[in-house]
């Protein structure tokens, strides 16, 4: 490893440092900002066993790092960094570090929780994201810093408009990449794993509002029972719409071994006999049948002006297509209906439910159209074959 001298820049990621005068010391384990001097102010302390050195600022220049927390870092930003600021700060330097320093706090974090195959890719685009928000802070004004004598006002709130909206773009950016992980992780698993890592959660919901239900039943637990009831009843009822009928049968079976527990000590069962839960195992058939019913289907298209509607089965989506991209104002409509755009598939689409068809005709037809010709698009939509 090359020896890199401990500065102001890099303090924070040393994990382990050697006096540069003294080396028959030993490595010191370093801390930042482990020592308060009082009145919110900190210096670092270098410590191993039954010593510890008090260093400031002033003394990093004494040691060189053997070791780091994380390779990863935005040290050959500062200089970025500090213009960045420049406008809008008393000390562009301290703000430099801190920005640099959380935005290290947020890769790693990132990181842990990505594969590390998307590593490489993501330290890229993240590296490119922030450098694009320091450029973007560093047209930021403050009337507190370059003073309020002919202050460009418009222009400033310009340039904070901007950079908050880049902010947003960046922590979406970083959402979506950790919905793709989760996704990709999802896809991974077995079907054993995918039933294991659904049922823990369940298994512990259903057992905690049966104890809630007895507590109402036996004590007089100040609650209304049928929320409880209702509560697990929604449940399995999105299990079996889903199709999920191995996740429901066990489901069932817990309850079932539950209630007959909550009888024996006095109490009353979740579900009577007569409860609609029971008959969930056929609502659940049947939609698996209808799910493979559907997933056998051709797609269906339904040209627009500009585009098509197309009624995917197999996927239960309805997808709109452009031939170009649509005005701000289209994708405006899209979004506020439930469109989300899809990358891989190249289109705007939702679920294909009713009121699909419904969302897609408010898009699709002119504002100012009847209601007529509104209700007679949904309709058509509807009836395409």
């Amino acid at each position: 490893m090359e020896n890199v001298t401990l500065s102001i820049k890099n303090c924070h990621r040393a994990k382990t440092v050697r006096m540069k005068e003294f080396p028959e010391n030993g490595n010191y384990e370093f801390g930042f900002r482990g020592h308060s001097l009082g009145n919110g102010y900190f210096c670092h302390l270098a410590k191993k066993e039954g010593h510890e050195n008090v260093v400031k600022d002033s003394d990093l220049q004494n040691y060189i790092v053997v070791d780091w927390k994380y390779q990863e870092n935005f040290e050959d930003m500062y200089d970025l960094a500090v213009r960045a600021f420049y406008n809008t700060s008393h000390t562009p330097e301290e703000r430099a570090l801190q920005y640099i320093r959380g935005y290290e706090a947020d890769l790693q974090s990132d990181l842990a929780e990505l594969p590390k195959e998307w590593h490489f890719e993501y330290i890229a685009r993240f590296r490119s994201r922030i450098e694009d928000l320091f450029r973007l802070h560093s047209r930021c004004l403050s009337a507190m810093i370059t003073g309020p004598a002919r202050f460009p006002t418009k222009r400033a709130q310009s340039a904070s408009n901007s950079y908050d909206k880049a902010v947003d773009d960046f922590m979406q950016w970083r959402k979506s990449y950790h919905k793709r992980a989760e996704r990709a992780a999802e896809a991974d698993k077995t079907p054993e794993e995918k039933m294991a890592s659904e049922w823990r959660p369940l298994k512990k919901d259903i057992i905690q509002t049966a104890a809630s239900i007895f507590a109402i039943d036996t004590e007089n637990y100040p609650a209304h029972r049928a929320l409880f009831v209702s509560s697990i009843y929604g449940k399995l009822e999105r299990i079996a719409l889903n199709g999920k009928a191995e996740l429901l049968k066990m489901a069932l079976a817990l309850i079932e071994e539950l209630s007959a527990g909550m009888v024996e000590k006095g109490g009353k069962p979740v579900f009577t006999k007569r409860h609609k839960a029971w008959k969930l195992p056929e609502l659940c058939e049947a939609k698996k049948a209808k799910t493979e019913e559907m997933a056998n289907r051709e797609d269906t298209e339904i040209p627009f002006e500009g585009g098509q509607v197309v009624k995917c089965y197999s996927d239960d989506r309805l997808r709109i297509y452009h031939d170009e991209k649509p005005s701000q104002v289209i994708i405006d409509k899209l979004k506020s209906n439930g469109f989300r755009w899809s990358p891989s598939n190249g289109c705007w689409q939702r679920q294909l439910t009713d009121n699909a068809y419904y969302a897609a005709a408010r898009v699709l037809v002119p504002n100012e159209a009847s209601s007529d010709e509104h209700r007679a698009y949904v309709v058509k939509l509807r009836n395409a074959k």
